[in-house]
């Protein structure tokens, strides 16, 4: 085996390493999947190993929602805010308390409505979900 043969082996197998070592990371700090009919969700992201996780599995999931709340000098986020989606048909195909600020979910192609309420206050915005692309949708309420 030739010496540089040997050293791009080294450097791939290290590689390797980490990225499986980064993966695994994300898999023990992200929260576990649940499922709502044919849709699946995870939903946390309270402290920074597990909020890193969650941006890291945004990738995975076509729709993922973040809450927060204004303040100064930047909003907080939030938890314990329940969450519905509806399909355009308007049947609830998701109905959750989230567990932290991201809600990621799997959703089939379509357009939603999303409800959102926490502490009295309520917003809703629309999305449309298409394959292989990613939607972020953010709700910032008030400040106490």
């Amino acid at each position: 085996m030739s010496g540089s043969f040997r050293t791009s082996m080294t450097a791939m197998l290290a590689l390797l390493t980490v990225a499986g070592a980064a993966s695994a990371a994300e898999m023990a700090t992200l929260p576990p999947e649940s499922a709502q009919g044919a849709v699946k969700y995870i939903t946390g992201g309270i402290g920074y190993d597990e909020a890193e996780a969650m941006r890291q599995a945004v990738g995975r999931y076509p729709l993922a929602i973040e809450l927060a709340a204004r303040a100064a000098p930047r909003d907080v986020y939030l938890a314990d805010v329940q969450v519905a989606i509806r399909d355009r048909s308007g049947k609830t195909v998701l109905a959750t308390t989230t567990q932290g600020p991201f809600l990621l979910a799997s959703l089939p192609p379509g357009r939603y409505t999303i409800d959102a309420e926490t502490g009295g206050a309520s917003q809703q915005k629309s999305v449309t979900v298409s394959s292989g692309l990613h939607q972020r949708v953010l709700f910032e309420f008030p400040a106490d």
